[in-house]
């Protein structure tokens, strides 16, 4: 088996209906619940984009939908791969997420976040919240200026993430 490299930062796309109050990524841009994808592996995925240079970024905000819409109004956030690691060795996570590379015809940076079939709801739901908070980290990159929207992150985010601590682990 070979190694795969993966850049430092991932990127998800962010639809309309996924934003919170406060302009910071909202818990359902990570449900992992796509229908539309049958995997035969166990997991159930979420759709990334690897940032390996600039026009993983440009792939994103030029998305489009069916109906020749852009895809993600809002903009892109911008998550650490690092962050991610580390929640895959706590120890209440581990064996429950992974990522992939799955390049496809239209995104040769695309990739999952994978997330085991069985977790319970419980877990589930502290995943799905800590990667948001993770996406909160960083400004959303905008179609229209690819400026931050969220520069001043910290203000809000404790007071979302205060209930899921991780520790941190070597």
């Amino acid at each position: 088996m070979f190694n795969i490299m993966y850049p430092n930062e991932l990127l998800r796309g962010i639809p309309n209906d996924c934003i919170d109050e406060f302009g910071y990524p909202a818990t359902n841009l990570f449900t992992f619940d796509n229908s539309s994808q049958q995997r035969t592996d166990g997991y159930k995925e979420e759709s990334v984009t690897w940032r390996d240079d600039e026009k993983a970024v440009s792939i994103l905000l030029n998305q489009k939908k069916e109906d020749g819409q852009i895809q993600f109004k809002i903009g892109v956030a911008v998550l650490s791969r690092h962050e991610i690691d580390r929640l895959i060795r706590v120890e209440w996570v581990r064996q429950s997420l992974s990522y992939e590379r799955e390049k496809t015809p239209e995104n040769k940076y695309h990739g999952n976040l994978l997330l085991k079939v069985d977790v319970p709801k419980r877990v589930k739901k502290k995943i799905m919240a800590q990667i948001a908070c993770f996406a909160s980290d960083n400004p959303i990159i905008t179609r229209n200026d690819a400026k931050p929207v969220n520069s001043s992150w910290w203000k809000n985010i404790s007071s979302i993430c205060k209930w899921v601590y991780i520790p941190f682990q070597h």
